[in-house]
């Protein structure tokens, strides 16, 4: 007769999540009777205080809501007001929108592969013990992410809670020198990106097969970032004026975050998600070597995560570099 055995693990902080959690996990043979992601972020109350302000003043303030992701909140806010104002858009700030918004990318996505998610793949408490046997990778890490800061910088003016987003704009266009300093950062950074995926490719990663749910935007004329339809893998099709008749955020009793279903079921969002929905716009160089590493998309393994941010630090250091090869100032 086999016994049965419970296992139960009690994490009391986790530091590398929006603001702190804890983890509590009861396992009855071999079976997850109880999960418990408990995050600690106080209110903030953003939506209150941003009432009665000016459209320019919120595009700023809501800038604060993150250190890493300021231009996400940024560009929500900015598209909100020009939908409702129905400000004209020029290409060229089009474009420039979408160049602001691949430094996120590649900073935000260099941050959370080296400093929070390596270190746990590959056995460290910590970047700075990773960088002790691994200082080339970690150098390499910091340096796209520097790229990725520089490039908010270049037209936020700042590269944490930027303030260069204006309605029906920004505020300033870089130089001409400016862009063509980083125009040949992002031409040698490609090949530090491909480095990075080829050395992810090599971790050995869980096979962890889950049917979940995928959730992002697409466009047909591009990898979505900022525009076009919310889009699931199982159906949902719709614009984001609709958001709130499919998806509903309610609390959990052990946790100050509001947890969001889509139909009363649980999705993801990022990087994955966005591979998962958008596979068909790799291009064919990446799909050679990703696929060559035995991992296709979409892909039901949570753990390919990781390897969807190099894909996509890859992806927007060619769209930024290809935009900004021919920059002009706008009239």
């Amino acid at each position: 007769m086999t016994e049965q055995k419970t296992i139960s693990i009690q994490v009391p902080v986790l530091a590398r999540v929006e603001g702190e959690g804890a983890l509590d996990l009861v396992i009855d043979d071999a079976t997850i009777t109880e999960l418990k992601l408990r995050i600690f972020e106080p209110p903030r109350f953003f939506e209150k205080f941003l009432e009665a302000r000016e459209p320019d003043q919120v595009i700023d303030m809501v800038a604060r809501i993150c250190g890493i992701c300021p231009v996400a909140y940024q560009m929500t806010a900015v598209h909100a007001f020009e939908s409702l104002f129905q400000t004209p858009v020029t290409p060229w700030i089009t474009a420039m929108r979408r160049v602001f918004y691949c430094g996120e990318w590649i900073q935000s996505h260099a941050l959370h592969i080296h400093m929070l998610a390596l270190p746990d793949f590959l056995g460290f408490n910590n970047v700075v013990e990773m960088a002790a046997k691994h200082p080339e990778q970690v150098r390499r890490g910091l340096a796209l992410q520097t790229l990725g800061n520089d490039l908010i910088a270049l037209f936020g003016a700042r590269s944490v809670h930027p303030v260069g987003v204006c309605t029906g704009g920004f505020h300033h266009a870089p130089s001409p020198l400016q862009i063509t300093t980083m125009v040949e950062r992002l031409h040698q950074a490609k090949e530090q990106a491909y480095e990075l995926l080829q050395w992810l490719l090599t971790i050995e990663l869980p096979d962890d097969q889950q049917d979940f749910i995928s959730v992002a935007l697409k466009n047909e004329t591009e990898y979505a970032m900022a525009s076009g339809q919310i889009v699931s893998n199982q159906g949902l099709e719709i614009d984001a004026y609709e958001f709130n008749h499919y998806f509903k955020e309610k609390h959990i009793a052990h946790s100050t975050a509001l947890y969001c279903f889509l139909q009363k079921q649980p999705y993801l969002v990022g990087p994955l998600a966005r591979l998962n929905i958008n596979h068909d716009k790799l291009p064919d160089e990446l799909r050679t070597i990703i696929e060559k590493a035995g991992i296709h998309f979409p892909s039901k393994n949570m753990f390919h995560s990781i390897i969807a941010r190099a894909i996509e630090i890859i992806m927007v250091i060619d769209d930024a570099h290809q935009r900004l090869k021919d920059y002009h100032l706008p009239d």
